[in-house]
């Protein structure tokens, strides 16, 4: 199993993935029910699976805020068809035929708004603490975790977002653990997130 974990450490390292998800892919090991061992090709697959479309995943929202946008402060249009006139232009795919979308997303007319279009800022944010503090100290540090609540969690909502991250990692967000973990090369970027 130690050499099996070896290995599957090294395709994670080839293929650009987080090292904080390597260990995770211990429970990939063997096929559920029978015990056999998976293939190192297949495992390796796996692995490399990890930074699988990742534009095409962050475009998905966009197209959402630009159809919100449009909805609600053009002259009138048919949402299916802006819908589509988006994906061909953001994507350059097509909207699946026969489908309506934006009758499915009910932050269109809901009271949820642009509050839908924070999670990507949030998702930097969150990456920047992990590769700046939690995974510098280890996810388990009490002074890290104390930190985290007296300058994140005890404020709350009260405070920018922006300031509270600032305090706690004791200098300005960056994106650049964000953009590593989805597989891009980041020049000059503030250790320790490369």
């Amino acid at each position: 199993m130690g050499a099996e974990i070896a290995v599957m450490r090294q395709q994670a390292e080839e293929c650009g993935q987080p090292p904080e998800l390597k260990e995770p892919w211990h429970c990939c090991l063997s096929w559920w029910g029978t015990g056999n061992a998976i293939p190192q090709d297949l495992l390796g697959k796996l692995i490399k699976s990890w930074l699988a479309n990742p534009g095409l995943f962050h475009l998905c929202p966009i197209i959402l805020a630009k159809l919100d946008q449009a909805l609600h402060m053009q002259t009138p249009s048919y949402p299916a068809q802006e819908n589509a006139r988006l994906c061909e232009e953001i994507l350059g795919v097509p909207a699946t035929p026969g489908t309506h979308l934006p009758a499915t997303f009910g932050h269109l007319a809901g009271s949820y708004d642009a509050h839908s279009y924070g999670y990507l800022c949030s998702e930097v944010y969150t990456t920047d603490t992990f590769h700046t503090l939690f995974k510098q100290d280890g996810v388990l540090s009490g002074k890290v975790a104390m930190d985290y609540r007296s300058c994140i969690l005890r404020p709350g909502g009260s405070e920018d977002a922006k300031g509270m991250v600032k305090l706690f990692l004791g200098c300005d967000p960056t994106q650049d653990a964000f953009l590593l973990s989805k597989g891009l090369q980041v020049e000059d970027c503030r250790p320790p997130a490369c």
